[in-house]
């Protein structure tokens, strides 16, 4: 005869009700406390504005998590470049300087093994802190932001940044002393002018604001839509709508005034990652600064470098990510027919490098969509314990 199934133990009623009033008041009050530290309204407005933030949250989620199904952001097959395109015109030639974000508590839960105790009290942990923050404006999945670790990082390269060792500065070829001063800002900065911008992801313009202080206190920040991250995980989605300003985390210097024109909001379920690439080197050929500071994202990098540098270039950048925090400058020439291309012999990396070699496919991305399919059975059977069989159940 057939085994019996073992049932699942259950928690008396009144526990679950307990438990579930004592989750849903933390998560009133810490989502009431967010809100009101971030002055997003007064206290009188909080029960109309934390069912509003739900509600929004929510709505986004369902959108993240149709967009892992039906998304063609990474659907394209990029074109290889064949070198300068002969017998158009050079209409503009700037100087990008790359700037990789800070590692954020996406990366923090997913990206550091997933062996236990370590990965399920990392990716508990977060689901906790996202419960408690869904009344308001912030999230640690959607738009994840950057976590003490990537803070520290950012401090550190704008500490280098401010003070770069002299026997490095003797060493360092003209070209990057320059991209160190336009990354840098204030008296030394490059005549031609300089532009900074973002990604309209929390964790790559808090980066970009951490890296120099002072000078992203005296110009806008440009936030651009063409730069958000290239994937179809919910952490590449924005928590900032069209024309708003970013909500930071403490600590983080802001510009008085951000640059609005570029950003459009989340990039579109069936956008297309390789037409924001271009959208952003037009962007580049527009401005009038030599150089252009980016605050971005390693695929968006990875996928630049390959679609721009010629297709014999064996360039790092082309198959490998850029470390956090790490920075690599470039010269961009852009043509009157919309082709852009970068030289391989001015590329520049003035800080940190690239990772090792990506292993796509291999054993560490099916452990790890092995992991994530065993959390969420995981999570179903908590919640199975904590709300019961139901009124249907079999007695």
């Amino acid at each position: 005869p057939a085994m019996p199934a073992m049932p699942l133990p259950l928690l008396p009623d009144g526990t679950r009700a307990a438990l579930a009033c004592l989750l849903a008041a933390a998560a009133l009050l810490s989502s009431a406390r967010r809100v009101l530290a971030h002055r997003q309204c007064s206290m009188l407005a909080l029960p109309f504005v934390l069912p509003l933030n739900a509600v929004r949250k929510a709505l986004l989620l369902g959108y993240g998590l149709a967009a892992m199904v039906l998304s063609s952001d990474k659907r394209y097959k990029l074109r290889p470049n064949g070198g300068r395109p002969a017998g158009s015109e050079l209409v503009a030639k700037k100087r990008v300087v790359f700037v990789r974000h800070g590692e954020s508590v996406w990366n923090e839960m997913w990206n550091k093994g997933f062996m236990p105790p370590g990965f399920p009290y990392r990716v508990g942990k977060g689901l906790l802190q996202e419960v408690l923050l869904f009344a308001s404006r912030d999230s640690v999945l959607l738009d994840s932001c950057l976590n003490a670790k990537g803070t520290r990082q950012g401090r550190a390269l704008a500490d280098f940044v401010a003070r770069t060792p002299a026997e490095e500065l003797e060493v360092m070829p003209e070209r990057a002393r320059r991209d160190l001063a336009a990354l840098r800002g204030g008296a030394g900065v490059p005549e031609g002018g300089v532009v900074r911008c973002s990604s309209n992801l929390r964790r790559a313009i808090a980066t970009a604001c951490l890296v120099a202080p002072e000078a992203v206190a005296e110009a806008p920040m440009e936030v651009l839509s063409s730069l958000q991250e290239i994937s179809v995980n919910v952490d590449t989605l924005s928590l900032t709508p069209a024309g708003q300003a970013p909500l930071l985390e403490d600590g983080v210097p802001q510009p008085e005034t951000w640059g609005q024109g570029g950003n459009t909001g989340n990039k579109a379920l069936f956008g297309r990652g390789d037409a924001r690439l271009a959208a952003f080197a037009a962007w580049c050929a527009a401005r009038p600064e030599e150089y252009v500071v980016v605050g971005g994202h390693s695929l968006v990098f990875r996928e630049f470098f390959k679609r721009y540098l010629p297709a014999a270039s064996a360039f790092p950048g082309k198959s490998r990510k850029m470390i956090n925090c790490g920075v690599v400058a470039f010269d961009l020439e852009v043509f009157a027919d919309g082709e852009a291309f970068v030289d391989e012999a001015s590329v520049e990396v003035v800080y940190g490098g690239f990772e090792g070699g990506k292993k796509k496919g291999g054993l560490k991305a099916q452990l790890k969509k092995l992991g994530m399919a065993a959390l969420c059975v995981g999570a179903a059977m908590a919640l199975r314990v904590v709300l019961g069989p139901g009124r249907h159940a079999q007695v």
